[in-house]
């Protein structure tokens, strides 16, 4: 599970990209420790529920915008961990199989605490990106001209200055309302 009302994984990597525009994580206090990885899953410590957003930063291999998924109950053959364990499986969305490596890291952990109005945002954005008519190089029109003279000619998809348009542009004025100055840090 990556998203509660979306099926593509790669939800995670537009809300990663809005977040950058508008140099906004919507980040908690930190958790810093070293965190071990094992079949996948993590221990996190602290009130942490299935579908929770959180930012790892900090780490070598790691940093990244993660949701937490549940560890499926055959990872543990002998006894499952119960409910309330705090074990995650961490979904960056990619392949969540394949999301983290096992072996111990350190880093420092955010809780992500996404307002509802800009997830919902976040999904409409996603869904313009995913639309291939709205890809920056799209090709609008095309003309070949006169049969056997070189005048082809083609439009691309621009905004009113003639750029290429971008979801960053075209929700720039429903984002302000979270975007910051500065960066609170790198990811």
């Amino acid at each position: 599970m990556n998203c509660p009302k979306c099926n593509d994984m790669t939800l995670n990597l537009t809300i990663l990209a809005i977040m950058r525009d508008i140099r906004c994580f919507f980040e908690s206090d930190p958790l810093r420790g070293t965190f071990t990885v094992e079949n996948g899953n993590t221990r996190l410590n602290g009130d942490w529920f299935v579908g929770d957003w959180l930012i790892i930063a900090d780490s070598r291999r790691h940093n990244g915008l993660y949701q937490l998924a549940e560890v499926p109950e055959l990872e543990y053959p002998l006894i499952p961990p119960p409910p309330d364990s705090g074990y995650f499986k961490l979904s960056n969305g990619t392949n969540a199989e394949k999301a983290v490596a096992d072996g111990e890291f350190e880093a420092t952990i955010y809780a992500v605490l996404l307002p509802v109005g800009f997830l919902e945002l976040a999904r409409e954005i996603h869904a313009w990106r995913e639309d291939p008519a709205n890809a920056p190089s799209s090709l609008k029109s095309e003309s070949e001209g006169v049969v056997g003279l070189d005048q082809w000619s083609a439009t691309y998809a621009t905004d009113a200055n003639g750029v290429a348009a971008g979801w960053e542009k075209l929700f720039a004025s429903r984002l302000d309302e979270w975007r910051k100055m500065f960066n609170s840090f790198k990811i």
